[in-house]
């Protein structure tokens, strides 16, 4: 059995469609409620361009789970389909966001009751939800796109900027996400963080396959959701469906993960929560074309290159910010391999 994991047509995210609404508005003149008219999403753009609240998942809806990714940001990271962290993020917790400077995400201090049954006034088991173990600080992600105005107006041109938003937002968040960053002031700790490496297995053939899942499986296997994935690098993806078709695990390729790294997540225990977001568009801004971005001028006088202004380019830029925070409800969630030979 193929193991791999399609990656199916999203249908696209309100906020996209905003993205593209705002663009074709600013190098066409033309009022941004009739472009999304045409597009067919005016409700959804409106809504969003007027910042209307997003409705709130309750108990009594249908699909809580899914209700609680409320807002238009986490819904355009789950269209990211060609993101291994978008399609975890789907099977794990979502909670709505809470205060910027920190919240508190559920977690669980024990296992779950097993013994449903209880014998006539004898004691009811207790289990305890931990509220206060795992506090969830949502950080800023954010990404800078300049498009020319010819690309606009041309036809295909709103297929090409939709897919080079979904592709710059797949590599974006896959490799913030399997990061061994720790945290700062401005970045969010990745998976990875803390984590000690298990050494590949040499032998590059079955037996190293296998014993390196099980290595895996040692450390996220006991008490795991149900919801076990992996992920590597796109080639790797591809060799494991080539040289080990039987196996029954769910893999999933990312451009932001090496060929050489397998990693394991208990996608079922893990939580997210998505802030607000924020959309402009410019036709004369000024900006440092890296991504690894400085000030324009420096203080201490230093310029940043290359630059470019979208004005004198006849370009525009579209900036997308959006809030993030994700964690482990258990130990034990994430486990890397590293140096794989098969």
């Amino acid at each position: 059995m193929r193991a791999i994991v399609s990656h199916p047509p999203a249908k696209p995210s309100a906020l996209e469609s905003l993205a593209l609404a705002s663009f074709k508005s600013i190098v066409t003149g033309r009022d941004i409620e009739e472009i999304a008219q045409r597009m067919g999403s005016k409700d959804d753009v409106l809504a969003l361009h007027q910042r209307a609240t997003a409705p709130v998942g309750t108990t009594t809806a249908s699909g809580f789970a899914s209700q609680l990714m409320q807002t238009a940001f986490g819904q355009y990271l789950a269209t990211l389909q060609g993101s291994a962290a978008a399609r975890i993020i789907s099977l794990g917790m979502s909670v709505p966001m809470g205060r910027s400077d920190g919240f508190a995400a559920p977690t669980r201090n024990t296992a779950p009751a097993t013994l449903p049954w209880v014998g006539e006034s004898a004691p009811i088991p207790v289990r305890t939800f931990d509220f206060q173990g795992l506090t969830l600080t949502p950080k800023k992600m954010a990404a800078i796109s300049v498009l020319s105005r010819e690309l606009a107006k041309r036809a295909g041109g709103e297929a090409a900027v939709r897919q080079m938003l979904r592709e710059d937002g797949e590599v974006a968040l896959d490799a913030a996400y399997f990061s061994a960053t720790s945290e700062s002031a401005s970045d969010h700790p990745g998976l990875l963080e803390g984590l000690t490496a298990i050494n590949g297995y040499g032998g590059g053939d079955l037996q190293a396959f296998q014993e390196d899942i099980s290595a895996i499986l040692t450390v996220i296997g006991p008490r795991n959701s149900g919801s076990i994935v992996y992920v590597t690098g796109m080639a790797t993806v591809e060799r494991i469906a080539l040289k080990f078709p039987d196996f029954r695990g769910t893999v999933l390729g990312s451009q932001a993960v090496a060929d050489t790294t397998l990693i394991g997540v208990d996608a079922g225990n893990l939580v997210h929560s998505f802030g607000d977001f924020d959309i402009d568009t410019s036709t004369s801004a000024t900006v440092h074309m890296s991504d690894t971005p400085a000030e324009i001028v420096a203080d201490n006088g230093t310029v940043a290159d290359p630059t470019r202004s979208v004005f004198q380019t006849d370009c525009v830029a579209i900036r997308i910010i959006g809030d993030l925070a994700f964690g482990q409800r258990k130990a034990d969630t994430v486990a890397v391999v590293e140096n794989i030979t098969w």
